[in-house]
């Protein structure tokens, strides 16, 4: 997969799949699928022709769960609470921020406000122009990681109606486009009534209709890197310093409180201590994953699962891996021409299955196709890499591999399954 995935980009992956598998035939299905792709060049911020296919959901794992929700009065709101009693002065431009050992000095217009240490939140935009000067200049290795990052575009636009004409009940709606072209251009409409008090609608544009309404190659490691703190007292936030949840409001509220936080271990003198927690490695590196499913509990054709053998509880949580070791020679012909040769190794994708969902996953009949398709659609699981298993889910694998160097055991194979060529391999 890394063969082809670091340059290509996810539009042309999915227009040779498109071709390949000649999906969407007729005009209603093909503005659907259309409506689908837009909404994906919505979600990034950008075209899919400018997306990489092996970075493009690179922060699929940190996403929060739960349903899209509208605060009742805005966001407005939620800032108004967070400010309550902080003294905050408006109307001032700041031209230059001044740190070194013994403090810092920020300069706001005619006025100086000196103080142990300042945090920046100001946009990347901002830090891009260089509209303020910060004395000394920032680190070599911070100005690299600014002019790197970048943003997408995205386009809303408002408007305010007599009266609410589209029905009250509705959140949101949709418009299918007739081209690819202009597939993103009011492809989503928001329903404010709820929150403004008033009859507004919010319209979005998004991919190429947005480079059209305007008229007009970053390292994750980039993001760590403008969030680092210099000397201890000149700290960064805002949603472009946070690797989890870039370009969004909660990801430059917890940014704000992760800087709070390293401010006042700072304050207590207790640098040391935020070192080690800041180098700390929070998931387990891909060999102990490997290693982990080394020897599987149940395996059934591509498809090997690993659980706690220390409980029996049906809804308790195992990991399960699917190798697709034919997705080379399925590709090659459709890829060969617009990417590096492919890697030799197979590509695997790994997700959370309980007992009992990895008994439904027994059951189904048919080819092992059926089987993945039933794992996505019916169970509703999130595939994903061994990169991404190890960050969100390092608790479930730390917790399985203890319980298997507890309890030790060895391998044996058992019949096969019903409707299956393949052995069912069981640890005990």
């Amino acid at each position: 997969m890394d063969g082809f995935a670091n340059h290509i980009s996810l539009g042309s992956v999915l227009g040779k799949v498109r071709q390949l598998y000649t999906v969407a035939r007729s005009p209603e299905e093909r503005q659907l699928l259309e409506w689908h792709l837009a909404n994906l060049e919505y979600a990034n911020s950008g075209c899919l022709s400018d997306l990489l296919a092996a970075y493009w959901d690179q922060d699929n794992p940190y996403e929060m769960g739960g349903d899209h929700c509208f605060l009742s009065g805005g966001n407005w709101r939620l800032v108004k609470a967070l400010s309550d009693g902080v003294p905050i002065i408006y109307g001032k431009r700041v031209y230059a921020i001044k740190y070194g050992v013994e403090g810092v000095e920020v300069v706001a217009g005619n006025q100086a406000f000196q103080a142990d240490m300042v945090l920046c939140t100001v946009p990347l935009g901002v830090l891009k122009r260089k509209t303020i000067r910060f004395e000394p200049e920032l680190p070599q290795r911070k100005l690299a990681a600014i002019n790197r990052l970048g943003f997408g575009l995205l386009n809303k636009v408002a408007m305010i109606f007599p009266h609410v004409f589209w029905g009250e009940e509705l959140d949101t709606f949709r418009c299918l486009n007739e081209t690819s072209d202009n597939r993103g251009e009011f492809f989503l409409f928001y329903s404010y009534h709820t929150v403004s008090g008033g009859p507004v609608l919010i319209a979005l544009v998004a991919g190429e209709a947005a480079r059209t309404f305007e008229h007009t190659d970053p390292s994750l490691a980039d993001y760590d890197i403008l969030a680092e703190s210099i000397g201890n007292r000149l700290f960064f936030a805002g949603e472009a310093t946070t690797l989890q949840y870039p370009a969004t409001m909660h990801g430059a509220y917890l940014s704000g409180l992760r800087d709070a936080s390293r401010i006042l271990c700072a304050t207590r003198g207790h640098q040391n201590y935020f070192r080690r927690f800041a180098q700390r490695n929070f998931g387990p590196n891909n060999d102990h994953l490997a290693s982990l499913l080394k020897w599987p509990d149940l395996v059934c054709g591509k498809f090997s699962f690993v659980f706690n053998p220390l409980t029996e509880d049906p809804k308790s949580l195992g990991l399960l891996r699917i190798t697709f070791d034919n997705c080379k020679d399925d590709m090659r012909n459709v890829l060969e021409k617009s990417c590096d040769p492919l890697s030799n190794q197979p590509l695997q994708l790994h997700t959370t299955l309980s007992h009992e969902q990895a008994h439904e996953l027994q059951m189904v009949t048919g080819e092992e196709e059926s089987k993945w398709v039933y794992l996505i659609k019916n169970i509703g699981s999130k595939l994903m890499g061994a990169n991404a298993v190890g960050i969100t889910y390092n608790t479930l694998v730390t917790s399985i591999s203890n319980a298997r160097r507890g309890r030790g055991g060895r391998c044996h194979i058992s019949a096969p399954l019903l409707n299956s060529s393949a052995p069912l391999v069981e640890r005990i």
